[in-house]
């Protein structure tokens, strides 16, 4: 930051001894817009201004009193490479003041004067400078326009968009070269929305699974910018997304913890719900017995033959149905997340052209599809087998449930029942099955 510091100072004093060694010779009426303040100072008086603000740190001071210089200038000079200059300085302390504090609005108080300079000479303008004005402007166009809609989505809830805009932001700053801790500031904001979310929603217990999501993917944001980090970085962003990370495990550690205590809890009542109803199929049997041991032996052993059938069957099918669900919604969400990525990088490409490495994003995009392609072809073919052959063991269970109960004697037998008890644990959705008889 000293260094931008120091080239900030070197350019205002060669622009302030090319000022004051140019008489001002237009008349008052021609000399531009009057500055809103300091009424009468001089573009050289207001580009020493700028040097102290921004030798103090105070960027956003700086950039107004460098656009109070442009506006000081005569337009003769403000069309020439003097105004280039000028507002060049503007925008580079505005973008000094983003840095600071990460407030959006320096970038377009930056790009405005920029875009000022460029309408103001017009199209035919041959300045030598020009062309790194229109760079400098859609360099900080590019970084603002994804986080002022980052900030949008954010105000509304919507996390999806605003973490499509960030990332557009991150890919931009990362292809102009800007300082990590940008970027990682951004993440951090980012993983920060994810995280109260998540408070918000996962209120009860039945709410974490379906809210676990979001701390993946804050979590995801995190891991994959400190990544990017360099070695020698010391800035406040690195252990500040250090502890969010410790945080976000912590929620997720404790979510899986009352899920763990949930499903025990359901197990516990699920098995004392079926000893209990077995010890009434018991007392009926020997009832049952009693009356008319015939083919009672038979019938039992059928209906225990039958039962484990139609246990192991929905079991087997409700695992294959889990796995077959998982296969067909994941293929459908990679094929989304793909054209996105692929309809950003199209964007990036028009935008910066060769600067943007599009190869290696195109073979990283490719190798992603066909691994998810492998991963869904497998998730859907196994899921069919167990599905299907669940459904064969519960058809076979439940013949074997009707043939004992014809071959059962007296009519105070009841009826065999079974029933599937939902569970959640955090993983995935299961079944637990009790029967009555």
């Amino acid at each position: 930051m000293m260094t931008r510091v120091h080239v900030h100072r070197v350019l205002g004093a060669v622009l302030a001894v090319a000022l004051w060694g140019v008489p001002a010779t237009a008349p008052a009426a021609t000399t531009g817009p009057a500055p809103s303040e300091g009424s009468g100072k001089s573009s050289s008086w207001w580009l020493k201004t700028g040097e102290t603000r921004q030798e103090q740190g105070d960027y956003a001071g700086a950039g107004e009193a460098y656009g109070q210089a442009l506006d000081a200038l005569s337009p003769k000079k403000q069309r020439a490479n003097v105004g280039a200059r000028t507002a060049m300085l503007a925008a580079d302390a505005y973008w000094m003041a983003f840095e600071a504090d990460g407030k959006v609005a320096h970038l377009q108080a930056g790009y405005t004067r920029l875009d000022r300079w460029i309408t103001l000479v017009g199209p035919q303008n041959s300045a030598s400078l020009r062309p790194g004005v229109e760079r400098m402007s859609a360099r900080l166009h590019a970084v603002h326009d994804s986080l002022a809609q980052a900030e949008v989505a954010l105000a509304s809830g919507d996390l999806e968009q605003a973490t499509k805009h960030d990332e557009a932001a991150l890919e931009a700053l990362t292809v102009q070269r800007r300082p990590w801790s940008i970027g990682a500031r951004v993440t951090l904001k980012l993983a920060q929305a994810h995280v109260a979310a998540y408070d918000q929603a996962a209120v009860a217990v039945e709410d974490i699974e379906p809210n676990r999501g979001t701390l993946e993917a804050a979590k995801g944001l995190i891991e994959r910018e400190q990544a990017r980090r360099p070695s020698d970085d010391a800035s406040p962003e690195g252990p500040a997304l250090d502890a969010l990370l410790v945080e976000i495990q912590a929620r997720l550690d404790d979510g899986a913890a009352r899920l763990d205590a949930a499903l025990a809890e359901q197990e516990r009542r699920a098995a004392q719900e079926a000893r209990e109803a077995e010890q009434r199929r018991e007392a009926e049997q020997r009832a049952a017995a009693a009356a008319s041991p015939g083919d009672e032996d038979e019938a039992r052993t059928q209906r225990r033959r039958g039962i484990i059938l139609v246990a192991a069957g929905a079991t087997v099918a409700a695992a294959g149905a889990g796995l077959l669900g998982e296969g067909l919604a994941f293929r459908s969400e990679a094929e989304r997340l793909s054209d996105g990525e692929r309809a950003e990088a199209d964007q990036l490409t028009a935008m910066y052209g060769s600067a943007y490495e599009r190869d290696e994003f195109d073979t990283s995009l490719a190798e992603y599809d066909q691994q998810v392609r492998r991963r869904n072809t497998g998730f859907i073919v196994s899921g069919s087998v167990l599905a299907a052959g669940g459904v064969a063991m519960g058809v076979a269970g439940i013949v074997e449930l009707v043939r004992a109960r014809r071959k059962a004697k007296g009519a105070a037998r009841p009826i065999e029942r079974a029933r599937l008890v939902p569970s959640v644990s955090p993983s995935q959705a299961r079944l637990l099955l009790t029967a009555r008889f």
